[in-house]
């Protein structure tokens, strides 16, 4: 197969001149034009890094105004939730992920459903089989087997990698956040989405403090930041993603570029819970492989990858930390890759990632992509 495009994404940055050959899925050959382009950009497919699929059914549904009341009520609702209808939400999810230009998935469920729905369209990536253990009232244990059940099935449905993987430091009782720095698999983990982890670990006070008070929490407030008591246990290492990571400090950051963990960044579900802007250009700088996630449609809205990346660029401005739009598309196919495991995702010889066609003509430069193309530009090479 012979591509001709006009420009081609490479490390998020658009190269004119060049024409791509593939044989058998893999890129052989990256040269200099042969013949006149065709007016579309080659990419490689977008990642979303951090999903939640089996919460497609919340999209519209939760409207409380921040992350500790959202979250509650998502963890009502969850408990009477028909389970064939969140089956169903799964494959209604990632159908829009395949259609809005996804290729890779870094899947968070702690059910037993996303592994199929990704498999049937045509979605690749990792299942991150989440477990969580407080404030439930049976043994950690108890819940660790229950996510091996699920992640068995998971396995059948998808085919690819299933990893177990804690929900959050809050969630996830001492002994289970170590009996996962012991493992050798790339976890992921949820990680100072708020200030409302470090006031519960470090003063035991706010909504998580009496959230474990009145539930009788097995996780107990430690003296220190949620970030340090984490990296004390072993939990941050490398290859481990973790998410959001919104409320860090600069030495937090240091230590995660020195143990090769990387990171999430869902900017519209930040945006939409009140959460403090992600350090992303100083994650950036310091050689972090950040990933850009969308999370799900029951925080960030409708499934649409370039309204994440233009809120990626919207609030690094805002912090005046500027992150620029080759750096965000790298985020959105390359790096993100990168981040949940997949190393030849980009247009290099030898490399195999979905590619697609951006229909879009006369574009100079990746901002101007992002700003001039959508989800109708697209089409699967």
């Amino acid at each position: 197969m012979l591509l001709r495009p006009y420009g081609i994404l490479i490390d998020g940055k658009i190269e004119f001149g060049l024409e791509v050959l593939i044989e058998d899925s893999i890129i052989t050959e990256i040269r200099p034009h042969t013949g006149i382009p065709e007016k579309y950009i080659l990419s490689p497919a977008f990642v979303n890094a951090h999903s939640h699929l089996e919460y497609r059914g919340y999209l519209d549904k939760l409207h409380q105004p921040a992350y500790w009341e959202w979250i509650q009520a998502l963890a009502a609702s969850k408990l009477t939730e028909d389970l064939q209808e969140v089956d169903e939400w799964t494959h209604v999810a990632a159908e829009e992920n395949y259609k809005s230009g996804i290729g890779l998935i870094g899947e968070i469920s702690d059910r037993p459903f996303s592994g199929k729905a990704m498999k049937m369209h045509q979605l690749g990536g990792v299942v991150y089989q989440e477990v969580l253990t407080v404030p439930r009232p049976e043994s950690a244990e108890f819940y660790l087997e229950k996510a091996e059940a699920d992640k068995k099935k998971n396995e059948e449905g998808f085919g690819g990698r299933v990893i177990l993987s804690p929900h959050a430091p809050y969630t996830v009782e001492e002994s289970m956040l170590r009996y996962f720095a012991g493992v050798d698999e790339p976890y992921s983990i949820h990680l100072a989405e708020t200030e409302l982890e470090d006031e519960f670990f470090l003063e035991n006070k706010g909504k998580i403090a009496e959230f474990a008070k009145e539930h009788h929490s097995r996780v107990k407030s430690t003296g220190e930041r949620v970030f340090e008591y984490v990296d004390r246990l072993g939990v941050i290492k490398r290859d481990v993603q973790l998410v959001h990571c919104c409320a860090l400090l600069e030495q937090d950051v240091e230590r995660i570029a020195e143990a090769g963990a990387t990171v999430a960044h869902c900017p519209r579900s930040n945006t939409r819970l009140q959460c403090p802007i992600a350090p992303i250009r100083e994650m950036l700088d310091a050689g972090i492989r950040v990933g850009l996630g969308m999370d799900s449609p029951a925080s960030g809205g409708v499934i649409n990858y370039f309204k994440e990346m233009e809120e990626c660029l919207h609030v690094s401005k805002l912090r005046n930390r500027e992150v620029y739009a080759e750096e965000v598309w790298n985020m959105a196919t390359t790096m993100g890759a990168a981040s949940i495991g997949f190393d030849d995702w980009r247009i290099g010889v030898g490399c195999s990632p979905k590619l697609l066609k951006i229909n879009v003509a006369g574009v100079l430069d990746s901002q101007e992509l992002i700003n001039r193309a959508d989800i109708t530009c697209l089409e699967w090479v």
